[in-house]
This record gives structure tokens, C-alpha cells and sequence, in this order.
């Protein structure tokens, strides 16, 4: 029986290149003398190949007949190929149900041609009416309010129902984490072309308590101690022990609270942050987001100095679009500079001691990133202009300005294996600074490069002027990578069956450039480093995002550079 199955599988495969009268036959079935094996020979009888004559579609009156034919795969003059009617099928339906026909169906069906090995093929299609939104109802959500959910939809009562729009909603609610499981139905509604939109959510724990530690090539041994709550609410408090052992409390408001607790032996870090991405939803006509970090750093990476770091920082931002964001930001550091050599370079000696700055920064960012379950990006662009001015009327006792811009974007090439992605990303980080009041910029606010999630093959922060062999930064920085990231052994969990999780291994193969410059008119291309390198992506269960192995190689460098072929990092940059 499963040898007939073979059999049949065979032909249908031929028959879907186009090679319509062919046929898998057994020709021979011979056992070993034991019986434990069998040697099968199949014959087939390709026939000829059938190519299409004609392509036509039938019933099609909220189109112009002609711009369906042209996206269509399936051509006049080509060889049939079945997988391409297929997809032509699902081409045509979808851009109906763009346009909000639900219920549009398109069939095909094909005529001989008498003397030729050749077929007409016609697309018919019953177009059907178009179907409004009457009521979006959600399921499922025990912990999660409605009005967050609701905020991540493109779709709203009263509206025709989008196919596009129910896509990029349902990308929107798997990129939260929030939902184990996002399915999708439609009830009828008051009348035939009015239906009710139902999202049955299955949640799930939004919530982590991580503990682990590691080694880094550029900054040593750490520890790491992470609370995250991603569907915190701050209201939420609890009204009963029950709710206290349901876990039903501080939970369901899609703010974001994060405790980050990182001792180490070159940098130790320890931050906390809230984000409430709504602000005021109710009271005010458009929304507003609220921003707060504290952050205490300690660090030993440079030489001759140690500098610790305390900052505060409050962020309001306006979303004028979903994925868009104008933020105006208040920090204040303080900054100590100790333990100070005696070869320490004159910019260490000249903000030894007590620091602070005070500055007011206003940005633009736009996420259009479309990223899987291990924060990978695979599709879609992200930017970030930023401009920030300390000192002056703000206090403190550095005066400087600074702009910046941040952008990647990457495209998914093929999928192979299954959904496994092969992905081609690009990523330019630039940045300009300067004072405001004398001709310095103290050396903890410049600009650094090299190392992981920069330019790779060259030690950490190594990449720029140097004096005695101690990195002191610059105000220009120009930093580019292009990245090829495939997959080595795919991965996916059954358990989230509508969600594709991410694989467990993948490669990468980049081109990183980059260089750090005193002053604009000291940057030149010809300084520039250039890498070329390998790595690997591993998914870890300690961390939310891949760890990163990577083998860089200096192509271009400067006299003094110090070169790194391996380094490794916790994250991906893309």
C-alpha cells in the first residue's frame, strides 16, 4: 500500500511540472535471499510536457481583468506548472480579501488543445460581496485587559474587513509575547454582509525571572539577575491572597517593568525601567508614551581609569503613528573618574574626579522591524534620529551637542527548510558631536567602535584615536554592517502552533566597516576598517536572545589597531 502511495506521489509530481500523461510504474520488486531487504525499480513515462496557450479570468468586475493576469505567475507560452496555479489561485483570492470580499472564490479549469500538448487555462471567479466589521469580540484574555489588545488592531467595527490589515494586527499580538496563541474566526452578523470578528486568545506567562551569568569578550565574567514583566500594570494591585497565588496581579496593562541586576568583572550594571506605552489613553486625543530609567555602571574596560556611571531618565514621547514615535527626553549622569594612572592621557586627567551632565534630548524613531520569538529581524526597517544638548540653561558642568541616527532594514531571500528564513540585513549607525563652550567633549560622552554588535575583528572600543595605547573617542562615528543570517538546524515548538518560534542554530556571514574620527574634516573613507567574518546563533533558554560566536577579519586597518578574530556577545544587533 505505501508503495502505491510512492507511486502516486511520483506521478503527481510530474504532472505538476506539466508532464500530464506521465506515469510511475513498478518495474522490478526483488528480496534478498533472507528477505530482509528489497531492491524496487520504478520506471516512469514522462509524455511530453504540456505548456500553457492561453491564460484568461472569468467574473472579475472590481478589477481590471488585465492587472490580475499580470500578477499572476502562470503565463502564456510557459510550461504548466501546478504549484504556480496554486499559488495563482491564492494571489487572486487575496486580493479580494484586501479589498474586504471574504467570501470571494476563484476556481480554475483548463481545456485540451486538440493536436498540441497544450492547455487554455481560465481563472473563474465568484466575487461575492463585501463584508463589514460589525463587532470585534476577544476571548480568552483572563489577565490581559481588552483595551490593550485592542490598541494593537488595524481592524475596528464598522470597517471593511482587510485581509492586510488582519495580518499585520495578528504580527502585531505575536511580536508582544503576550499569547501562547492567536486564532481567528467569523460569526455572522445583523445581516449577509456584515460579520462579527472573534480573536480567542490563549495567554501566556508574560513574565520572567532569569538567573545566569556568562563571559564576554570585551567586558569579562558576569552575572545576571533579570526581572522582566512585558504586560505589566502598575494599577493592578492584588485584592486577595488568591489573586497573589493566580498570579493575577500587577499584570495585564501592556506596560513594561524590567529589574536588570548584572555584577561583572570589567562592567557591572544595574538598571530598572518602566514604559507605559499608552499614557492617558482616555483623557487626551492622541497617546502618549512615559519613559523612566535609573541606571548605576561601574567599569574597568579602560587602562589607566575607572569610571562609574549614575543616570536617571525620564522620556514623554507622542506616537503619531503605531510604529512611530517623537520622544522628548530629560537625563541627568553623574560620573566619577578614579583610580587614575599615572600614563593616564591628559582627557582622563581633565574630568577626574565628580561629574555631571545635564541634557535634554529630542528623537524620532520608526520600528517597522518584523522580528520572530528571538527577537530576530527578518523583514520591515527600524530608524532612530535622535539630537541631545547638555550644559547650558539645563546645568551641569558639560557643555555639548549631539546628533546621531541609527537605521537597519533586512528582507527575508527564501524560506528553506519549512519556514526556516534566509535573511540579508543592513544596519548604518552615524553620529556627530561638538561643544558648545571651549574645544573639548569629555571622553566618557564621545564616540567609541569595535568589538560585538560593532565593528567585529577589532578589540572593543579600539577602533578610533588612541593615546599611549588607551582608546580616548571622537565626535564623528560611521559604522556599517551587512549581514547574511541562514539557518543550521531549525526549530519549532508544537505547543505554539500558530506562532513560528525561531531556530536553534543559525550562521551568519557579514561585512562590517566602521571608523571613529576626532573631527569631521579628519574623517576620510581611506581610514576606514573594514572586517569580513562567520558566526553562529545559538538559542539558549537562560536568554531571551541568541548568544552570538563570531569570527571576524580585519581586511583594512591602522597602524596601532588592535585586531580580535573571535568575540561573542549575548543579543544579535538585527
Amino acid at each position: 500500500r505505501l508503495l502505491d502511495v510512492d507511486l502516486e506521489r511520483i506521478s503527481a509530481y510530474y504532472r505538476g511540472k506539466g508532464y500530464l500523461d506521465a506515469q510511475a510504474v513498478l518495474e522490478d520488486l526483488a528480496f534478498s535471499e533472507d528477505r530482509s531487504r528489497a531492491t524496487i525499480t520504478i520506471r516512469v513515462i514522462e509524455g511530453e510536457r504540456y505548456r500553457v496557450r492561453n491564460v484568461t479570468i472569468h467574473g472579475v468586475t472590481l478589477f481590471e481583468p488585465q492587472a490580475l493576469l499580470a500578477a499572476i505567475k502562470t503565463k502564456p507560452g510557459q510550461p504548466l506548472n501546478g504549484v504556480w496555479v496554486d499559488e495563482d489561485l491564492r494571489t487572486i483570492r487575496r486580493r479580494y480579501l484586501d479589498r474586504g470580499y471574504l467570501f470571494a472564490r476563484v476556481r480554475f479549469r483548463s481545456r485540451y488543445v486538440a493536436g498540441e500538448p497544450a492547455l487554455d487555462l481560465a481563472f473563474d471567479v465568484e466575487e461575492g460581496s463585501r463584508v463589514t466589521i460589525e463587532k470585534i469580540r476577544i476571548r480568552g484574555n483572563q489577565k490581559t485587559r481588552d483595551d490593550v489588545i485592542r490598541r494593537d488592531l488595524e481592524l475596528y467595527p464598522g470597517e471593511p474587513f482587510s485581509a492586510a490589515a488582519l495580518d499585520a494586527s495578528r504580527d502585531r499580538l505575536g511580536r508582544r509575547g503576550y499569547y501562547k496563541n492567536v486564532s481567528v474566526s467569523f460569526e455572522p452578523g445583523t445581516s449577509e454582509d456584515r460579520r462579527d470578528l472573534v480573536l480567542d486568545v490563549e495567554e501566556g506567562d508574560t513574565g520572567q525571572l532569569l538567573f545566569g551569568g556568562g563571559l564576554s569578550s570585551s567586558t569579562g565574567f558576569f552575572g545576571r539577575v533579570v526581572y522582566i514583566q512585558r504586560n505589566f500594570d502598575i494599577a493592578d494591585v492584588p485584592h486577595s491572597w488568591r489573586d497573589v497565588l493566580d498570579g493575577y496581579f500587577f499584570v495585564g496593562g501592556g506596560q513594561t517593568m524590567s529589574i536588570v541586576l548584572e555584577p561583572g568583572s570589567v562592567i557591572s550594571r544595574y538598571q530598572v525601567r518602566f514604559v507605559e506605552p499608552y499614557l492617558f489613553p482616555s483623557a487626551i486625543p492622541f497617546p502618549l508614551q512615559l519613559r523612566t530609567d535609573f541606571d548605576y555602571t561601574t567599569s574597568l574596560f579602560a587602562r589607566t581609569y575607572q569610571q562609574d556611571n549614575v543616570d536617571g531618565e525620564l522620556g514623554l514621547g507622542y506616537r503619531f503613528e503605531r510604529d512611530s514615535l517623537v520622544e522628548l527626553s530629560y537625563r541627568a549622569t553623574r560620573i566619577q573618574i578614579f583610580d587614575i594612572d599615572l600614563d593616564a592621557p591628559a582627557d582622563v586627567i581633565d574630568v577626574a574626579g565628580d561629574n555631571l551632565v545635564s541634557a535634554v534630548g529630542l528623537s524620532l524613531s520608526v520600528n517597522k522591524n518584523r522580528i520572530d520569538h528571538n527577537f530576530v529581524a527578518y523583514g520591515g526597517y527600524g530608524m532612530r534620529l535622535d539630537g541631545e544638548i547638555a550644559g547650558g540653561v539645563f546645568g551641569g558642568g558639560h557643555d555639548f551637542w549631539r546628533v546621531g541616527f541609527n537605521g537597519n532594514a533586512q528582507t527575508t531571500l527564501w524560506r528553506w527548510p519549512a519556514h526556516s528564513r534566509h535573511v540579508l540585513g543592513l544596519r548604518l549607525d552615524l553620529g556627530f558631536m561638538g561643544p558648545l563652550r571651549g574645544d573639548k567633549v569629555p571622553i566618557f560622552e564621545r564616540f567609541y567602535a569595535g568589538g560585538p554588535r560593532s565593528v567585529r575583528g577589532f578589540q572593543f572600543r579600539t577602533v578610533g584615536p588612541q593615546a599611549d595605547d588607551e582608546p580616548i573617542g571622537g565626535r564623528v562615528r560611521a559604522v556599517g554592517t551587512l549581514e547574511y543570517s541562514f539557518p543550521i538546524i531549525p526549530g519549532f515548538d508544537e505547543s505554539y502552533a500558530s506562532f513560528w518560534r525561531g531556530d536553534f542554530l543559525r550562521g551568519v556571514l557579514f561585512v562590517d566597516a566602521g571608523n571613529v574620527e576626532s573631527r569631521v574634516r579628519d574623517f576620510t573613507f581611506d581610514d576606514m576598517r573594514v572586517s569580513v567574518g562567520f558566526g553562529l546563533r545559538v538559542k539558549v533558554p537562560l536568554f531571551p536572545q541568541p548568544v552570538a560566536f563570531d569570527f571576524g577579519f580585519a581586511l583594512r586597518d591602522q597602524p596601532g589597531d588592535d585586531r580580535e578574530v573571535f568575540s561573542f556577545s549575548i543579543g544579535t544587533p538585527f
